[in-house]
């Protein structure tokens, strides 16, 4: 499949692409070379992006597909996909972009990944304290947890209630 020129490499990705599965992984440890190659869609956002957007590059597909699998972006591919409006979010945990989202189909998981301001959480924390009159602060944290946006682990949704709670 590859050839020993290398160009085989390109076709795998291109076959990939067309396929609108997730790209090939390299693995160059240990002095070798290990492929991993995936022959089901991971997830269809970017399946969505592949099959609708056919003027990416294949750079571009790649550092997508880096989105993809929650792996680090580069700088400049991050920069680069920022100034395509293809991607939104802050290192490491970046989504696709609200033009992405809306081109594909996949506007509540955008909004879902998207980030409300500080006003409408601390809004929340002042009508529930309003009803309630007293609250403990686990029964905010049950309030505003699965307010918070999809990217977040539990840990950072953790940090974040935290701020919040302290303003």
């Amino acid at each position: 499949m590859v050839d020993t020129a290398g160009g085989g490499i390109k076709k795998i990705f291109n076959y990939q692409r067309q396929r609108l599965f997730p790209l090939p992984d390299y693995d160059l440890s240990g002095g070798k070379v290990k492929v991993t190659i995936t022959g089901k869609v991971l997830d269809m956002e970017f399946a969505n992006i592949l099959a609708q957007h056919k003027e990416l590059t294949l750079g571009e597909i790649i550092a997508i597909d880096k989105v993809q699998k929650g792996r680090l972006l580069s700088n400049n591919e991050e920069k680069h996909l920022r100034t395509k409006k293809l991607i939104e979010g802050r290192k490491p945990n970046y989504y696709l972009s609200l033009k992405v989202a809306s081109q594909t189909g996949q506007k509540a998981g955008y909004t879902k990944n998207r980030a409300f301001d500080k006003a409408y959480y601390l809004d929340l924390i002042i009508q529930f304290i309003k009803h309630h009159n007293q609250v403990q602060r686990k029964d905010i944290d049950e309030l505003l947890s699965n307010k918070l946006p999809g990217w977040m682990n539990e840990q950072e949704k953790s940090l974040r209630l935290i701020t919040y709670c302290q303003k």
